[in-house]
């Protein structure tokens, strides 16, 4: 019972870690929960599936896509396009159908489905989850030889598919926004828990890690900003946006501190009285369960014996940051014992910005070009698709267009192509075995499908294999249900994916291309521009709540670089892939440094440069801001193909800063420290 018990905790504890908030897990469970009903209500519960094949085989589709592809900002956005997405679904079945008896006019119809679902995507998420369901009822038209007769039990699965899905979403599995802000906080702690282990409790330092455990923190914290975005903290949890935003802030920025000054601390420092003392404190900060109580006597102690640390000595300077990152969680783990306010549980707001996509290439919006380059891969599929399969063309269309779901650079393409062959192939091999073992049992082919389906979306968001793999398999699943099931169907689907997957990919290097180095080098520049603002903003800014929104933003940067980096990352005949991780890794360095510079301008009331009278101070400042300002501009040069000369290495090192007497330019040496090193990682990257 003990060993039962400890295998849950750690599930648990593995989960809160993975996945934030759990909300990948809710993600997958509304998706099987409107999946489930919809076949439950379509085959008159519990009746056979070969009796409305039509019906049950739509509705479920558009049951899935209703809950696991609206992804509107705010709750009530959601449920307005949930319910919207009938109109473009019944008008594409209905067009689907009436084409057929055309021949290929109803395949000439698809290609320009298939455009219109792409171009829709620059009205934002209403308008891509509009597309997909577009693409998906008039597919299923083509796959069910639907004719007009047909249309009244496709019209009912439509609409039973988003009526159930509605359903689930507002009454079923609605949004929690307490429960998720106090879930995501617990994460929070719990990978900060996990990063002291491994920098404090290892036998051996493992850089790679914490580096992920960091990665993890920053994530977490992004999707805190998120919540914030669409939610009243006061409404919730009791704290006001700009007060809980702040806390998180600091939580963050003193555990990337705190981590990694213990990280880079030799044995002996770690394990001296005033180094455990401070870590002791920071382990009891961030246990778990801990009452109110125990948080302010965490905090007095804290606050206490901070103010015997001497900053000037390796373990004083350890034991300070890591006091800091248990007074900071302290604080933060009172968010959601107090009780919100009276009214509504929710509050959202709306996001300038997200309506309508702007980025363009050449003078082509982002949509077009990608709805040009489906159309143009589509039509093709179309014509060899057919010389593979007469009967199940559509499935090579149905490749060349989903490999540029959520792509838009060549490399991005190869690789969504690459994974969904090797997920396919996968997903057919175990999907055979499967269903062979279960044999004609309809309960059992059920349970697989609903089963596929959760962890097909609960990955989605992780591992693109996994999720094609678990959504060919449900594919077989489906197969038998209907009693179509053969490996014949299912090595023909492996014929079709991998031709449309080639289709795609040539599609994607030949017509109106983007190379994954060139979007990687715009995004390097916009994040370096916002840092160099963000430094100057530091020095005169007084507003703390602007400076991590504008902090907020440089993580908004460093994640566009990382997500532009990773097909050259992944692509192992990629020219430069280790400069690529390299680059990665020190950009990530910078932002920790910049939360630092912002946590120190945030802590003063005035700017660092009036606070600083003393003469030496105003000096190394003045002198230190402007060749950070100078480096910066040098690696956009650089970053642009220019050819610059690599400057020195800064001189002031962070322990002549830190054993300065502070003097009236206290507030000035705290920002130093930070400026120092985004200026000496900036100068490598010169190297």
């Amino acid at each position: 019972m003990t060993r039962l018990t400890d295998a849950i905790r750690s599930a648990l504890r593995y989960l809160t870690v993975t996945d934030p908030g759990f909300l990948r897990l809710r993600n997958a469970a509304t998706t099987v929960a409107a999946l489930g009903l919809v076949m439950l209500t379509l085959t008159g519960f519990g009746h056979p599936v070969s009796h409305a094949v039509p019906a049950v085989l739509l509705g479920s589709y558009v049951a899935i896509q209703a809950a696991s592809g609206v992804s509107d900002h705010t709750q009530r956005e959601r449920v307005v396009t949930t319910v919207f997405l009938s109109v473009p679904a019944l008008a594409a079945v209905t067009l689907g159908a009436v084409l057929l008896r055309y021949g290929r006019v109803a395949g000439i119809a698809f290609v320009g489905v298939l455009f219109l679902a792409v171009w829709l995507r620059r009205w934002g998420p209403r308008g891509h989850a509009s597309g997909m369901i577009m693409y998906i009822a008039y597919f299923y038209a083509l796959v069910l030889h639907a004719g007009i007769a047909e249309l009244p039990s496709l019209y009912l699965g439509i609409c039973t598919g988003v009526a159930v899905t509605t359903v689930v979403r507002v009454f079923l599995l609605p949004e929690r926004p307490r429960r998720e802000i106090r879930s995501l906080v617990r994460a929070l702690r719990a990978q900060t828990r996990a990063g002291l282990d491994v920098v404090y409790r290892a036998e051996t330092p493992d850089p790679t890690a914490l580096q992920r455990i960091l990665d993890r923190i920053g994530d977490t914290a992004m999707m805190i900003e998120d919540w914030l975005d669409r939610n009243d903290a006061d409404e919730c949890v009791g704290i006001s946006n700009s007060e809980l935003a702040k806390l998180v802030f600091e939580a963050q920025v003193s555990t990337e501190e705190a981590l990694e000054v213990l990280d880079q601390a030799p044995t002996e420092v770690r394990h001296l009285a005033a180094t455990e003392g401070a870590t002791a404190e920071f382990e009891a900060a961030l246990r778990p369960g801990s009452s109110r109580f125990e948080a302010t006597t965490i905090e007095r102690s804290a606050s206490t014996a901070a103010k015997t640390f001497d900053s000037s000595t390796e373990e004083g300077l350890a034991a300070l940051l890591v006091d800091r990152a248990a007074r900071a969680h302290t604080a933060l783990s009172c968010v959601g014992r107090e009780q919100p306010s009276p009214g509504r549980a929710t509050r959202e707001h709306a996001v300038a910005g997200t309506s309508r996509a702007t980025g363009n290439a050449g003078g082509v919006s982002a949509s077009t070009r990608t709805a040009i380059q489906v159309a143009v891969a589509a039509s093709i599929a179309t014509v060899l698709g057919e010389l593979v399969s007469p009967e199940r063309w559509y499935w090579a269309v149905l490749t060349a267009f989903l490999v540029y779901n959520g792509a838009s650079t060549r490399g991005e393409v190869l690789l969504r192509a690459g994974d969904r062959v090797i997920g396919t192939i996968g997903g057919v091999v175990i999907g055979m075995l499967l269903v062979a073992a279960v044999g004609s049992h309809p309960a059992a082919l059920i349970a697989l499908v609903l089963t596929t389906v959760f962890f097909a979306f609960y990955l989605v968001s992780v591992n693109y294999v996994a999720m094609t793999f678990f959504m060919t398999v449900m594919l077989a699943g489906i197969y038998g249900l209907l009693g179509e099931f053969s490996l014949d169907v299912l090595v023909v689907r492996i014929e079709e994916t991998t031709v449309g997957a080639i289709v795609g990919i040539a599609a994607a290097y030949l017509v109106l291309a983007i190379d994954s180095r060139d979007v990687l080098t715009r995004a390097i520049d916009s994040y370096l521009t916002r840092l160099s603002d963000l430094i100057g903003d530091c020095m005169s800014a007084t507003a703390a709540p602007d400076l991590i929104a504008k902090a907020r933003a440089l993580d908004s940067d460093l994640a566009a670089v990382t997500a532009a980096a990773t097909p050259l990352v992944r692509d192992p005949m990629a020219r430069g892939r280790r400069t690529v991780v390299w680059l990665d890794c020190r950009l990530r360095e910078i932002d920790r440094a910049a939360h630092a510079l912002v946590k120190s301008a945030v802590m003063t009331t005035q700017p660092a440069s009036e606070v600083a009278t003393d003469t030496r101070t105003r000096e190394v400042l003045a002198t230190t801001v402007c060749r950070v300002h100078d480096n910066i501009d040098l690696l956009r040069r650089r970053n642009a193909g220019e050819r610059v000369t690599v400057p020195e290495t800064p001189p002031e090192s962070l322990a002549d800063v830190l054993q300065s007497p502070p003097g009236d330019g206290a507030a000035a040496l705290a920002v130093l420290p930070p400026l120092l090193r985004i200026d000496r990682t900036v100068v490598d990257l010169l190297a």
